[in-house]
Formats: C-alpha cells, structure tokens, sequence
C-alpha cells in the first residue's frame, strides 16, 4: 500500500490531470437511483476528487478520503471539501453513510483483505445503505508502474459478496475505460446493506385493485417480489411465517430467472401482471392457490382449449381474481440479478407456499395435491368455453 501510495503521491499532477475532467455520468446514475435525497455519501479513494464534486454539485451531502497526501491537497483545491487522508484499511465509522463510492481504489487493496474492508464498509453504511465498487477486470493480483492491483472477475466478486451476510448484489456489469487513451475493461458492482438477515419487510404493500387501476406502479425492472396474504387458504402451516401487521407472507419470487430462462425478458411489472391477471397455466402460483380454494370455489382444475392447458376455466379464474383482491398484497425489491440471492431467501424465512429450492414441510403436501388435481383434470372432459370471456380489468402498460 505505501509502495502504491508513493506512486500517486510522486505522480500527483499527471494523475490529476488524467482523471478529473473523465465524463462519469453513466456511472453515477445506477449508484444514485438507490439512494434518498441529499444522502451522505462517502467517497472511499476520491483521487482527484472529481466524483466528490460532482456529487456535490448534485445536492448531496459528500465526506472524501485517500491515502495519497498530494492528491489530498489537489481534492480539497478542486471541490473546496476537506478532504481527510485515510486509508480504506482505517475506515472505522459505523452506520453513517447512505452511500459508499469507492471507484477504482479497492483495485489496490490486498486481496487477502478484500473481505475485512467489505466489512468495514458494510459496518459504515447505514441499513439499506448502498456502495459502488470498481476494479480492472480481471482475475490476478499484479504490479504496474510501481502500483499493485488486484484485479476480479463477476465469479471472484459474488464470492466476495457472499462471505458479507446481509449484503445483497444489486448489479454487476462490465464497462469499457471511460478516458479515451484506454481500452481496458472494468467490472463494476452495486451492493446493498440488508436491515435485516433479508430486507422483507415492505415500505407498502399494494392491492391488486390499486394496481390494476395503476400498473405503472410495478417498476419495468428486475427483481423479487413478496406476495402478502391477509386470509390464508385452509390448511397452510403458518408458524414461523414472517408477519407484517395482519398480513403473513407464504410466496416469494423472482423476474427474471437467468438461471433456468438465460434469455427471458420479463420483470416485475410483467410478472406481476401474469400472477394478476393470467391463468393456472401461466402462473405457479395461481395453480396453487386456485387447488387449495377448489372446494371453497367450486372451479376444480381443469383442461381447456384443445386439451393441452390447464386453468379453472374462465369463470374458475375470475373468482379466483376477486379472492386476490380481497386477501393478497404484494411487494417488491429491485434488484439487478435476483437469480442470486434466490438461494438466500429460502436459507432465510418459512415459504409454504414455494415449491422450486423450498425446504418447507408443507412442500410434500402441496406436491402431491397440485399432483392430483392434474390427475382429475386429465380424467374429466375438456371444459367448454365457447362464447365465454373472462372479465379482466387491466389499463395496458408497456413493460
């Protein structure tokens, strides 16, 4: 590190000269979409200091440290902030910050302590807090021109996150260097400090009526989403369900999921509208529920059309959508690739109505019922619905 520190120290000026004038606005608009009004944010490694002003100029309350003495000087001349000289290492502030910007100066952090100055930032942001991270990407631990980089790749950095409980990847992406003698490539990553072991707890919930009324309300973003039930279906354990005032959630999902649909397209809005307003054959979760309440509906499962879909037909699927109006509320967290931390919400919390990843006990039951019920369906007759139109009030919203 003083090998580094010695480096930026001798080449203040020309460092300076290089960096304070690069156009970083595709940079700060990702990081900033998280954050409250005038958040504090501290920026770890600030150099030149043209990332504190720009913040500064934005509105937000901005703290700047690096290790660099000369470059200290030349950040506290450029934003008129009094910029501390402190290494990442001395980062001891605790539950402070609603942003940590730390851009292309973890990269000269030892890797074998990569993980303690994760924690120190994670022990300085506040609940929910946000930091952006950078690094030349890569997947070795080199020296250039007097300076040690360590260098990762998107594997290395969501281990990295993973031995960080709590923290939740929010993005990763990869960005070519933005000063135009440079063609390096960088990986770049957004990461949340959960208030809890996992952020279910909602600012909100929604009502199917109020988003039918307004769908905009769903983000056309990726990330998961919690389905909140005010009456339980008979005979779902709830015990050790997490609770909000008088609503117990039983259901989480994700939009899109890489995973097992590399190529899918959707997102919250567009899954959302598919639980909403789609059919058993569409939607997991409307089977589910439609086969726990048959008996109270009086719509078993049934086949449709040419015999090879399954729905409660369409009046089955309208009463079913006046139940969600009046027991289910939903909420969401954006979040830029849920297939990763899916993992994590199982670990975390009692979902009986989950079928994919979920432990629950009560996941042998649901099995064998949604078993049955496609059973029945292939013994009755194909249901008639000819002439029949299912009545769905949606206001279209492109996702």
């Amino acid at each position: 590190m003083n090998q580094t520190s010695n480096y930026y120290n001798q080449h203040a000026q020309a460092f300076f000269e290089n960096t304070y004038q690069v156009e970083m606005e595709s940079l700060y608009a990702p990081f900033l979409r998280y954050l409250p009004e005038q958040a504090l944010i501290l920026d770890l490694g600030c150099g030149s200091g043209r990332d504190t002003l720009a913040f500064k100029k934005k509105g937000y309350q901005v703290e700047a440290i690096d290790y660099s003495a000369e470059l200290v000087e030349k950040a506290r001349e450029l934003t008129g902030i009094n910029v501390r000289q402190q290494s990442f290492y001395e980062l001891n502030e605790v539950a402070k910050y609603d942003g940590i910007w730390a851009c292309a100066s973890l990269l000269h952090c030892e890797r074998d302590r990569l993980t303690e100055v994760l924690a120190r930032i994670f022990k300085a942001l506040k609940p929910n807090g946000v930091c952006y991270m950078s690094f030349k990407y890569g997947d070795t631990d080199r020296e250039k021109e007097g300076r040690s980089f360590t260098d990762l790749n998107e594997q290395q950095a969501y281990d990295l996150l993973k031995q960080i409980d709590q923290a939740l990847l929010l993005q990763q992406w990869i960005t070519v260097d933005k000063r135009p003698d440079r063609t390096e490539e960088w990986i770049n990553v957004i990461w949340k400090k959960q208030s809890h072991a996992f952020d279910y707890y909602p600012q909100r919930l929604y009502s199917r009526a109020e988003l039918m009324k307004e769908p905009s309300l769903i983000p056309a973003e990726h990330g998961i989403y919690f389905w909140w039930f005010k009456t339980n279906p008979l005979g779902i354990p709830t015990k050790n369900c997490i609770t909000y005032q008088e609503y117990t959630l039983l259901y989480v999902g994700i939009s899109p999921d890489k995973k097992t649909k590399p190529n899918s397209k959707s997102n919250l809005r567009i899954r959302l509208k598919t639980h909403f307003t789609g059919n058993a054959e569409g939607s997991t979760l409307r089977r589910t529920l439609g086969i726990l309440l048959a008996e109270m509906s009086g719509y078993p499962l049934r086949r449709v059309g040419s015999g090879n879909r399954m729905t409660f037909t369409h009046s089955g699927e309208q009463w079913l959508d006046a139940w969600l109006e009046d027991n289910a509320y939903v909420s969401w967290i954006i979040c830029e690739e849920p297939w990763n931390v899916e993992e994590k919400v199982f670990e975390q919390t009692i979902l009986p109505l989950n079928l994919k990843g979920n432990q629950h006990e009560f996941k042998k039951t649901l099995s064998a019922m949604r078993k049955k019920a496609i059973q029945n369906a292939k013994m009755m007759e194909i249901a008639t619905e000819a002439g029949l139109q299912r009545q769905v009030k949606l206001q279209h919203v492109a996702g």
